[in-house]
């Protein structure tokens, strides 16, 4: 029985363990600044399929994502595109690759950092937060795109 207990305890802190890893290196995942969003290959097999929400608010007026977002010409549908303009963003890929909102703001050709959003500057009258969840979080332009999330950018 001792044994039994034994390897359940292994089980779980190598669990707990390699989660801590997986989430720690999506938070400090790098943003150089480089466009890094390929079109999708229609003839493969996506490996990746996800959607999640991005809504972004500017002095407590919605911005619209335009509902052409990821459409390019050419027939090229970037990794990262929205069908409409609700604010579902989807996320297709053929290769396991992992996206940020730096991602996102590069494909529209938009800055996005801690200082800036859609060309609207943190200031000592004005700010920016980042919500992944209803959750503050302090990542901006390195935060992870996860499948169901639900992100929040306030400039205020």
């Amino acid at each position: 029985m001792n044994s039994k207990w034994m390897f359940l305890v292994i089980v779980f802190f190598v669990a707990v363990a390699g989660f801590l890893y997986f989430t720690n290196t999506f938070a400090k995942a790098s943003y150089n600044g480089f466009y890094t969003v390929s079109c999708i290959d229609s003839g493969k097999k996506p490996v990746r399929d996800y959607s999640l929400m991005i809504n972004i608010s500017i002095m407590g007026k919605d911005q619209q994502i335009p509902k052409d977002f990821g459409h390019k010409e050419n027939n090229c549908l970037n990794e990262i595109y929205v069908d409409n303009s609700t604010g579902v963003v989807n996320v297709k890929t053929n290769e396991f690759k992992s996206f940020t909102l730096g991602n996102f703001f590069n494909v529209w050709n938009k800055g996005f950092n801690k200082d800036e959003v859609l060309g609207n500057k943190v200031s000592k009258e004005k700010s920016l937060e980042v919500y992944v969840n209803g959750i503050k979080v302090n990542t901006y332009e390195n935060t992870p795109l996860f499948p169901d999330s639900r992100i929040e950018i306030v400039y205020k």
